[in-house]
């Protein structure tokens, strides 16, 4: 999906490329409308992320078993590789933009996992076995904890948190309504708030207050994907 810069000015999209899997991202300057291709030229790009200062982004890089993390500046230049081959997917930046957490298949099922910027002090954050699905982590503002989807059997989609460094896995919502078909997924932390995206018969963005209490549906006129409007 398109993303907005930090400061709102810019957006990240996905163009498709014939004949090759995935696509190239460009950048979209809202203002004048010029669009601007930064790669990667192999077309093989994936989910992507900015840096919370917007200098950097970084995506999945497919290939043939599975996807990596890179990370590359604006202009499309320094790509580098911060994780070894796997299955790592949806790259989420630390507050701070010192550290990268993803979801991970390298335990043997899938979990939260969070690396250096640079590449070093890979740390598993989760550790469930092979009957819990987790997915879309999100740092908190403080960064010191994890917000992330998380699925198993008998259950939708619920939201839960968990450390930055691991332990305190803690469920924060599950299914919006009565239907427990019925799902949530994790979008945004924002002080005591976090955002999420929750099924009720259709997807609507809600504010869950971790204080407790009841999801808050976003009225349609409040709705905005700018994370500088966050």
């Amino acid at each position: 999906h398109p993303q907005w810069s930090p400061d709102g000015k810019t957006l990240a999209a996905k163009i498709p490329l014939r004949n090759q899997m995935g696509g190239q991202l460009a950048l979209i300057d809202v203002g004048s409308g010029t669009v601007t291709r930064i790669g990667p030229p192999e077309g093989t790009m994936g989910v992507w992320a900015w840096s919370p200062d917007g200098s950097k982004i970084a995506y999945l890089f497919a290939w043939q078993g599975g996807f990596e993390i890179y990370t590359m500046n604006l202009d499309g230049t320094d790509r580098k590789p911060v994780t070894s081959r796997n299955l790592d997917l949806t790259p989420t930046w630390s507050p701070d933009g010192s550290r990268i957490a993803f979801t991970s298949a390298r335990s043997g099922s899938l979990n939260i996992w969070s690396i250096n910027a640079d590449g070093t002090d890979l740390k598993q954050v989760t550790f469930f076995g092979p009957n819990r699905g987790v997915y879309t982590p999100v740092f908190s503002p403080d960064g010191s904890k994890i917000a992330f989807t998380t699925i198993t059997s008998g259950t939708a989609f619920e939201i839960w948190t968990v450390g930055a460094n691991g332990g305190g896995e803690t469920r924060v919502q599950g299914a919006i309504g009565t239907d427990p078909n019925n799902s949530a997924i994790v979008a945004g932390w924002n002080g005591n708030q976090i955002l999420i995206s929750g099924y009720a018969g259709n997807w609507d963005p809600y504010f869950v207050n971790l204080a407790g209490g009841d999801p808050v549906k976003v009225p349609v006129s409040d709705k905005d994907d700018k994370p500088s409007d966050w």
